[in-house]
């Protein structure tokens, strides 16, 4: 099948990777699979990006005001593109003007990374993006809970299934005892620091001061806490000042982006995310549980679905810096991380590796190539 991922902005961000790793899966197995980039903006040098990928920006500075729909279906066209996987709300506002345009005849099918539209705009676009949906071939949520809360609110298509994010647990797995000296030694920790791991680009979202607001209260307890803080972004020297006025700078290792991720979760005893926005199934979490590390989870979107609390790793409130500093108390237990680890490990091979993912999907595109009568595709977890 020929599959066209449209984008609306190459960002670092897990939507962008998500799309990226699902086009070279479907490859491999076959199909035929382009992205397509709508507006201005975003990382010329996302990590996810190869020089094979077949990429075709489009530069446009509004999809809505200009002629990026135009381009778009007469891309789409001149492809002979069967199906188009829209990510997120512009890209599907594009795809489906476009083919209400008679431009394309490709079925469109939304893939919604988006738990929480906090935006004013969002939020007044959103009866707009409902009707889109109702007319496109169907939706892919990233998580059951995702799944439930859009339904609650009204969001219905022909065809829905939620679809967990999935990892390669080949690049992502526990580390050997040299390789996990030599990640240590690199970034300077000793074999008793406690090592945290957030690898998230510097957004408010993100929350990263909540992080080290924590992190300020742990260390006059216990000296050997560090932070490792993988990605960049807009927020980072916001945060790189308050690391520096809380005096923690010996304490915090900042990476900056980095395409070797692999190897510095090597480093990690546990790995962290405090967001408090945004955040529906993080690749990052799964990628710090693959190799066999617990995660602390602020308890958003569907982390209660990868996360076991207590068992694979703790969840917190969101928000509740109090209730944050008792779970990275907890991992501080070595016997314990250890015991965790090896179970978040388990229950992403699986649950959540990139196999699992892409057998789901072309179950998927199995189900819109023969389309039977009332078709439902259940996702996981009913």
């Amino acid at each position: 099948m020929k599959v066209c991922f449209v984008l609306d902005r190459l960002n670092i961000g897990g939507a962008e990777a998500h799309a990226l790793d699902l086009a070279d899966m479907l490859e491999a197995q076959g199909h035929e699979a382009r992205i397509l980039v709508l507006k201005k903006g975003g990382a010329s040098n996302h990590p996810a990006v190869r020089p094979d990928h077949q990429i075709e920006k489009f530069e446009a500075g509004s999809v809505l005001f200009s002629d990026v729909v135009l381009s778009l279906g007469r891309s789409l066209r001149n492809s002979r593109t069967e199906l188009v996987f829209a990510v997120n709300q512009t890209a599907l506002v594009a795809a489906m003007m476009a083919r209400w345009l008679g431009l394309h005849e490709a079925k469109i099918i939304c893939l919604f990374h988006t738990t929480v539209i906090s935006s004013l705009a969002g939020q007044v676009k959103l009866p707009l993006f409902k009707h889109f949906v109702r007319q496109s071939d169907g939706i892919v949520y990233v998580s059951r809970k995702q799944f439930d809360y859009w339904r609650q609110r009204g969001i219905k298509a022909p065809l829905e299934t939620a679809i967990p994010n999935g990892i390669n647990t080949k690049l992502y797995h526990p580390p050997s005892s040299a390789e996990r000296r030599q990640a240590r030694a690199e970034w300077g920790f000793s074999e008793t620091d406690i090592v945290l791991l957030l690898c998230a680009r510097f957004a408010p979202e993100k929350n990263h001061a909540q992080l080290v607001e924590a992190l300020g209260r742990l260390v006059p307890q216990n000296d050997r806490y560090r932070l490792l803080l993988v990605g960049d972004g807009a927020t980072r020297a916001e945060i790189e000042k308050q690391v520096q006025a809380a005096g923690l700078s010996d304490k915090v290792v900042f990476t900056g982006a980095r395409k070797d991720v692999p190897s510095i979760v090597h480093a990690a005893d546990a790995g962290v995310l405090v967001s408090n926005a945004v955040e529906t199934f993080s690749l990052a979490a799964l990628e710090v549980m693959a190799a066999g590390l617990p995660m602390v989870l602020s308890d958003i979107g569907g982390a209660s679905e990868m996360v076991r609390h207590g068992e694979t790793g703790m969840l917190f409130p969101v928000d509740d810096t109090d209730r944050l500093v008792e779970a990275l108390q907890v991992v501080a237990d070595a016997d314990l991380r250890r015991t965790m680890g090896l179970a978040a490990q388990s229950v992403v091979v699986r649950q959540f590796s990139s196999q699992v993912m892409l057998d789901r999907y072309l179950e998927l595109l199995a189900s819109l190539a023969e389309p039977e009568e009332g078709t439902a595709l259940s996702g996981y977890g009913t």
